[in-house]
């Protein structure tokens, strides 16, 4: 199909991608602000790690609704360019 169809689905990847990263920095930052509050003794190095991996779920958990027929559309093979 040409070079054209490396952007099939476009629009839905933009569509997974944008609640993924609203909700990813949104509790990242959140998580980095209450470890600091009310853990102040943790390291900063584990305060970054559990925050990433805390704000990675929560990411995750509201893209994945919107990565299924992402998937679907990039995945058929009779998409018209």
């Amino acid at each position: 199909q040409g070079i054209r169809s490396l952007f099939i689905g476009f629009d839905a990847q933009i569509m997974r991608d944008m609640p993924f990263y609203a909700f990813f920095f949104g509790t990242y930052e959140l998580n980095c602000y209450l470890f600091r509050t009310f853990v102040p003794s943790m390291p900063e190095e584990l305060n970054f790690f559990l925050s990433g991996g805390f704000a990675g779920m929560l990411g995750w958990a509201a893209a994945m609704p919107f990565d299924v027929p992402k998937t679907n559309v990039q995945a058929s093979w009779d998409s018209k360019v």
